[in-house]
């Protein structure tokens, strides 16, 4: 992804290049170093924390509003996951984003004031596809709440939803361009992916359904939810009704989608890390027994102490996968060290920069990204 990057281009054979595009930037300003990639990760991670956090003020209320990133800690694709910043990676803050911009889009009235959040909820949309093409599902959601909703509806009488829908076309314009020129090859791959690296119906619900029971978890261990009715003045507030429906639509509405799918179509279970953003909103708003008046320390520790054991065992998986296989895993190659090594055998035997690698996907790559020369 980096060593795309350095050819600026806009689609591949694979994907949107937003991914490459950030990458290329980050070297580029802090310089080429491993630590660059995790950093960039955790940026988008803290990022959709921070959507999640806001969009569960306006639904919900603050005490949930700060629970509800707390209980993805549980999740591979908020731990293990998000060392790998990718293209499904990539997409997490857009989701929320633009659930969050679209929501405040449809509480606002007529008016320059509602116009900027009609304009951002079209720019988390379109940047949301250049990550990847999957935030299709989040975008066609949003298209039926602004139908469905009466209140939204309204809006379509004002000139806001359209000067987002001008912007959305305008920045989606060079990417639609270069999908036609190179003959939309990126969804061919998108189905040879899916036939040789997808998992049946039933695996695919049985990985994410047990993610859900990870994020309920959470939630029981942090003293989030309960399965005894609390008092009045200890439960939290219901959520009024459309502020509900909006929260399902949004935040369950992709994962059901998929699960609708995969006995047709066959899914990779990383394709489904966007969907999980809004999982704890959705548990918050929806458990008959929430007991969340207030964040305690019990609430905030016990996230906390999940994902310190969750990324101890993943640690103990990459030692112990290290120490059974003939080669080290490539997460433990000492990729700046091989870089520069190869860089000096080409500089002792040609006086002339490196300018070209090539060789199999990874090791290239490696030698390219940790180079001297560009």
């Amino acid at each position: 992804l980096v060593m795309w990057g350095r050819d600026f281009y806009v689609v591949n054979y694979k994907h949107p290049a937003l991914v490459s595009w950030i990458m290329d930037a980050a070297f580029g300003a802090f310089g080429v170093h491993l630590w660059v990639l995790y950093l960039v990760g955790q940026v988008f991670i803290v990022a959709t924390y921070a959507f999640v956090y806001l969009l569960g003020r306006e639904l919900l209320d603050r005490p949930r509003a700060i629970m509800a990133p707390m209980l993805l800690a549980g999740l591979f694709y908020f731990g293990d996951f998000s060392t790998k910043f990718n293209h499904n990676l990539v997409q997490l803050p857009f989701w929320a984003g633009f659930a969050f911009f679209l929501w405040r889009a449809s509480e606002t009235g007529p008016g320059r004031s509602g116009a900027r959040w009609w304009l951002l909820a079209a720019a988390m949309a379109a940047l949301g596809l250049y990550g990847k093409f999957s935030t299709a599902m989040p975008i066609a959601l949003g298209c039926a709440w602004i139908v469905a909703d009466p209140r939204t509806r309204g809006q379509l009488r004002s000139w806001q939803p359209y000067a987002a829908l001008a912007l959305f076309l305008a920045m989606m314009a060079p990417l639609v361009y270069e999908l036609w020129r190179t003959h939309f090859l990126t969804f061919t791959w998108i189905t040879v992916e899916s036939e040789e690296k997808g998992v049946s119906w039933l695996s695919y619900g049985q990985n994410q359904g047990e993610y859900l029971l990870r994020v309920v978890g959470v939630a029981v261990l942090a003293g989030a939810i309960g399965f005894r009715r609390a008092a009045p003045d200890a439960a939290p507030p219901p959520a009024d009704r459309r502020k509900l429906r909006y929260l399902i639509l949004m935040g369950a509405g992709p994962l059901l989608l998929t699960f609708v799918m995969a006995p047709f179509v066959e899914l990779r279970t990383a394709w489904a890390m966007p969907m999980f953003s809004l999982m704890g909103l959705v548990l918050l708003g929806l458990w008959p027994r929430a007991v969340l008046r207030r964040v305690t320390l019990r609430a905030a520790l016990a996230p906390l102490a999940v994902m310190v054991l969750m990324v101890a065992d993943g640690a103990h998986d990459y030692v112990a996968e290290d120490q059974g296989a003939a080669l080290p895993s490539q997460y433990t190659y000492p990729q700046a060290k091989i870089g520069r090594m190869f860089t000096k055998i080409w500089h002792h035997a040609v006086d002339r920069p490196l300018r070209i690698v090539g060789g199999d996907h990874f090791t290239a790559a490696m030698v390219g990204v940790y180079a001297e020369d560009r």
